[in-house]
């Protein structure tokens, strides 16, 4: 989402800098990686952890939207709430205007877009990523645009960066 704002605020942007972590920069064509490298885990993990966030803000979703759409989009996310990639297509997807996955996807992954960042940006990712090809960052975009900067260090999985062996550190 942070990286989304700062795509579409451009010139407009509030924030004097950022620093996006563990992005997926191209969703779509990353899918079959993230399937076969601890999707399973990953997908349930991730899924049931954004229903808690989801679960959380119940009320805050019933003050937005209204008792009605609330109830029903809530039922959709408990329904789908072992699976990040069903509540994607199933919820969110539909929530956010968008007929399919894929036309989701498209629409709101970063690659192609980062030209539009006007502030000073550092992104942290980790080769070793088990759920982002590497093969698909955006290497060359890092080099056209002056605001951006990308980190990509050789070990620390998804969202980590822990070292040491069994315990961090």
């Amino acid at each position: 989402m942070l990286t989304r704002y700062l795509i579409e605020s451009g010139d407009k942007c509030v924030l004097a800098g950022a620093l996006p972590y563990g992005l997926f920069f191209n969703i779509q064509e990353n899918v079959p990686y993230f399937k076969q490298n601890g999707f399973q885990l990953y997908d349930l993990l991730i899924g049931f952890n954004f229903y808690l966030s989801i679960k959380a803000k119940g009320e805050d979703f019933k003050n937005l939207l209204g008792e009605k759409q609330a109830t029903k989009i809530l039922q959709i996310f408990r329904e789908n709430k072992f699976s990040l990639m069903d509540m994607s297509e199933k919820a969110l997807a539909p929530f956010f205007g968008y007929s399919d996955l894929k036309k989701y996807y498209d629409d709101t992954q970063s690659v192609n877009r980062l030209y539009k960042i006007k502030v000073p940006t550092f992104f942290l990712n980790a080769i070793d990523d088990p759920t982002i090809n590497p093969e698909l960052y955006p290497y060359q975009e890092f080099t056209e645009n002056p605001n951006i900067l990308g980190g990509f260090t050789r070990r620390g999985g998804h969202c980590g960066h822990f070292t040491g062996s069994i315990i961090p550190k």
